[in-house]
C-alpha cells in the first residue's frame, strides 16, 4: 500500500472534522485528499462517493486510497466496510471521531484492520 502522508491524513482528519457528526468521504489521488460529497442516503450512517466522482479519479491510474469516518464509532471496519473494501481492491481507511477526539485512523485491506 502507498504511504498515507501526514499531510493527507491531516486534511482528511480536517474534512471529517468539519463533516462530524455526517460521516465524510474521500479519495487519496496522487500525492493529495480529494474530500468528496457523501451522496449516501443517511450520511450520519453511511457514505457514498458519486460514481462519476471516483471513476475519475480512477482515470487518473494514482487512486491509492479510499477514507471515510465513522463519526462516534465503531473504531473498527464494519461488515460493510469490509464488503466494500474488498469490491474495490483498494486499501480503506477510516477515520474514528467523536465530538472532542479524533482518534487512532485505521487503514485495513484484505479485511485486516491495522491502527
Amino acid at each position: 500500500m502507498k504511504q498515507i502522508t501526514s499531510t493527507i491524513l491531516e486534511a482528511a482528519q480536517r474534512h471529517a472534522r468539519a463533516e462530524y457528526p455526517r460521516e465524510a468521504c474521500g479519495l487519496v489521488v496522487g500525492d493529495s485528499y480529494r474530500p468528496c460529497r457523501n451522496e449516501a442516503a443517511d450520511p450520519m450512517q453511511d457514505f457514498e462517493i458519486a460514481t462519476q466522482v471516483y471513476l475519475d479519479a480512477e482515470a487518473t491510474g494514482d487512486l491509492p486510497a479510499v477514507v471515510h469516518s465513522h463519526p462516534d464509532g465503531p473504531h473498527a471496519p464494519s461488515e460493510v466496510d469490509c464488503r466494500a473494501q474488498a469490491a474495490s481492491g483498494l486499501p480503506w481507511v477510516i477515520l474514528p471521531l467523536d465530538a472532542e477526539c479524533m482518534f487512532q485512523p485505521i487503514t485495513f485491506d484484505s479485511h485486516e484492520a491495522t491502527p
